[in-house]
């Protein structure tokens, strides 16, 4: 099936298409954990302590 600009259109159930939606964003977020491993790992990471974290919630 083609639409008016001539792109390939694909009928899934909705069951089917949250299932890909819900792929989608695990992939996204393995894809963020990947990066942010790869940063600690480089060590690009700040470094608080609790008081620190604690006092900025007043800021």
């Amino acid at each position: 099936m083609l639409d008016k600009e001539n792109k390939n259109v694909v009928i899934v159930s909705q069951a089917e298409y949250e299932e890909l939606q819900n792929a989608k964003r695990v992939a996204e977020y393995y894809a963020m954990l990947d990066k942010s491993f790869e940063e600690l790992k480089r060590g690009d990471v700040v470094v608080k302590s609790l008081e620190e974290l604690r006092g900025m919630e007043n800021e």
